[in-house]
This record gives structure tokens, C-alpha cells and sequence, in this order.
């Protein structure tokens, strides 16, 4: 029996030679090592609202802070740290790779809604 990494698919693997770029600006954040938020997807709305969820909850535990809740700060400073690229994504950046704004304005209600609701459940 053949071990799974001893095969070999040709057309797994992506190159620079492949054509998959469509201008110098691709190639340069392909050489960056920079994602490329600029498509117009699901997934991103989804992504960029639990990154946005993440950081109201760091923003929230920093002004609620107590020695109580050391476990709760570290995880959602690991999980703000872990969406570094997303907020640059959506504020810092000016490139094609930027986030598109209906994404953004979608990530934004979708965040003020779950946090309105969890307002009106544990504070009613």
C-alpha cells in the first residue's frame, strides 16, 4: 500500500510559469506573501465578521478588564492577532487587494445584528 505523500499530482501544484497572475500587481503580492481580499465573496463576509466579532470582544474585555478574566483576554488577543490580515484588509490597505465595501458594509451589519441580539439575550 502506497503511502498519501509518496503520489504526485501535476496539477496540484501552482507556479508562477502557470499564467494564473493577471497583472504585475498580482505578482507582487504573490511575492509579498499578501492575501488578496479583492473578490466580492461569501466567504469573506463570514470571515471578516467573526474578525470584527473578535475584536469588539477584545475591545469590550479591555474596559471590563478583571483578574478573572485572564483565560478570556489571552484567547481573543490570539484570535485578534490571528486576523491581523483581515483588518488590514478592510482599513490599512489601498491596493486592488483591498476588501471590497459591500463586503465590508455586510460584515458590519451582520456584526452590529449578532451583537444586538446578544445585547437583548443576556441583558433583558
Amino acid at each position: 500500500m502506497r503511502n498519501i505523500s509518496t503520489l504526485h499530482v501535476d496539477w496540484y501544484h501552482i507556479t508562477k510559469k502557470k499564467g494564473g497572475f493577471t497583472s504585475p500587481c498580482d505578482f507582487n503580492r504573490y511575492d509579498e506573501g499578501t492575501f488578496d481580499f479583492g473578490v466580492d465573496s461569501p466567504f469573506f463576509v463570514i470571515l471578516s465578521t467573526a474578525a470584527l466579532l473578535n475584536l469588539c470582544a477584545f475591545l469590550v474585555g479591555i474596559f471590563r478588564y478583571n483578574i478573572n478574566m485572564v483565560a478570556e483576554m489571552l484567547l481573543t488577543g490570539y484570535g485578534v492577532a490571528n486576523s491581523w490580515p483581515i483588518y488590514e484588509a478592510m482599513f490599512l490597505r489601498t491596493d486592488n487587494g483591498k476588501m471590497p465595501d459591500r463586503v465590508k458594509l455586510r460584515a458590519f451589519l451582520l456584526t452590529g445584528i449578532v451583537l444586538a441580539g446578544g445585547f437583548l439575550v443576556f441583558n433583558a
